[in-house]
């Protein structure tokens, strides 16, 4: 592994797919004020009782001093439990609505002795260079919090990592206006300081040490890529990096990405593990493909499950914001199956036919241990939310056909296009915003007019778009300008 100086770092059901839901949508407010009860943080709380209240007012208004006196302690304890109550549950929903622009600026070293170790896992390879690096850079210059978080980019052999090398040393630095920011206080940045450029020969665990495709002389493992497909190549690259590195938390990222605004990683991460989310939605008969097929099938079998169990039509690639746990990568590692009890999970890895997709195997994993491991804090913090039902709670189910037609994807896979719908714009937005989906998918600029595209990348508060859409960054420029289209209330880049 090697750092961009050049030092190296020390690597410390049924039919439909809507069976066996885990976990619900948003409770709507009236309803939320009608239970009994609250569960915060494991605790169960009594909610305010009307009755409670008509006993201590009638005690407070008894002829008796005594009872005077005992009514009103009552009658303030019940004031101050309500108080309590009010402020608890505005919390909560202030959690629900937490979006980008109430973040500041703030060194987590410096505020959090117990902060969370976060790290991001890119793979890449020389074909994305040019889009590695322009996201390295946007990074450096629009994430407040970036020089906190170690980066592995893993590369396939040491020729693509001097080649990534020498590309971000001659990378032009932010300036004072990147994407028309004030960045004045890291003009000189051009890529985030702890990125280390890690040659995936390095980093492969014991049982790979010595699979087919690799060439031990120059340390290239282009051969695997060869002999085992791009998914599972894809596969043991984030996996590897993965059981490697300490992290409490990270994130899977592709590396055609555009940091768009400036926002922490940090608190990103942390709001979606405040009610973390397996997204699924149902395949059906036109958006199912046999690739899709084959994604669900291997990936269902790399814990000894089938499809059947989960429902045919299941899918779960519903966004492009992958975050894992590393408590649950190493349960995942560590899985032997009955069936097998020899193999390790890398040897299911290489011999397991069809197309293993990580992040499938990784959310049908947290979907099975949730429902068979009942009481386990791990698992039970997760929802799993089937996306046709939570559009519906925001008026969105006739948008949502803009992208159900769409062959070979997921809903939020291409959430984007709803913005077709004549009128949708403000739901999509409160959706958005609402599930905390501030990395976005959006291949292209010509799905929808401009104006929609950046009042909704504006208004919802996307923080990053992941996939290569060039001439975006130019439109982002732009709108800072344009002040007559509504002011983009992000963050200042220069609040420290």
């Amino acid at each position: 592994m090697q750092g961009i100086s050049g030092a190296v770092p020390t690597a410390t059901g049924r039919e439909d797919g809507t069976e066996r839901d885990c976990g619900s949508g948003p409770v709507p407010l009236n309803q939320r004020m009608s239970l009994s009860i609250l569960r915060r943080n494991g605790v169960m709380e009594a909610q305010y009782h009307p009755l409670f209240s008509k006993a201590a007012l009638a005690a407070f208004t008894a002829p008796s001093t005594t009872a005077r006196g005992v009514g009103a302690c009552l009658l303030l304890s019940t004031f101050l439990a309500v108080m309590l109550l009010t402020m608890q549950f505005h919390e909560h929903l202030a959690l629900r609505a937490w979006h980008l622009d109430s973040l500041t600026y703030s060194d987590p070293a410096a505020n959090d002795t117990q902060a969370e170790q976060i790290r991001l896992i890119i793979p890449s390879y020389n074909g994305h260079l040019e889009e590695f690096v322009h996201f390295m850079k946007s990074l450096a210059c629009l994430c407040t919090d970036i020089d906190e978080i170690p980066i592995s980019a893993v590369l396939s052999n040491q020729a693509e990592i001097e080649l990534f090398q020498a590309r971000l040393q001659a990378q032009s630095p932010c300036g004072s206006n990147f994407l028309n920011y004030n960045t004045s206080h890291v003009a000189n940045n051009t890529h985030p300081r702890q990125l280390v450029l890690e040659n995936l020969y390095d980093i492969l665990p014991p049982p790979l040490s010595n699979m087919t495709g690799l060439n031990h002389t120059t340390r290239d493992t282009v051969g695997v890529l060869q002999k085992h497909g791009l998914y599972k190549y894809q596969s043991i690259k984030k996996l590897a990096a993965a059981a490697r590195h300490d992290f409490d938390y990270a994130l899977w990222l592709d590396s055609e990405g555009l940091a768009i605004r400036p926002f922490s990683m940090r608190e990103t991460i942390r709001a979606y593990y405040r009610d973390p989310v397996i997204w699924k939605s149902a395949m059906t008969d036109e958006r199912q493909t046999d690739f899709m097929r084959a994604i669900m099938d291997a990936s269902a079998g790399m814990i000894g499950r089938t499809m059947e169990e989960f429902g045919r039509r299941y899918w779960n690639v519903e966004s492009f914001m992958w975050p894992i746990e590393k408590v649950v990568i190493n349960d995942l590692l560590a899985l032997r199956l009955a069936s097998a009890p020899q193999q390790n999970y890398w040897d299911r890895l290489l011999k397991t036919p069809g197309l293993p997709f990580e992040i499938c195997v990784y959310n049908l994993f947290i979907h099975l241990r949730k429902e068979d491991t009942a009481g386990d804090p791990v698992y039970d913090k997760y929802r799993i939310l089937q996306v046709e039902r939570e559009v519906e709670k925001f008026n969105l189910t006739t948008a949502l056909e803009q992208v159900s037609h769409q062959p070979g994807t997921g809903l939020l896979e291409r959430f984007y296009l709803l913005l077709r719908e004549p009128g949708a714009l403000a739901d999509v937005v409160h959706f958005t915003k609402f599930n905390r989906l501030y990395f976005q998918r959006m291949d292209d600029r010509g799905f929808t007019d401009k104006e929609t595209i950046l009042k909704f990348l504006r208004d919802a508060s996307v923080a990053m778009i992941l996939s290569s859409n060039p001439g975006i960054d130019d439109w982002i420029a732009e709108a800072q300008l344009d002040i007559s289209g509504g002011g983009w209330k992000w963050i200042n880049a220069t609040a420290h």
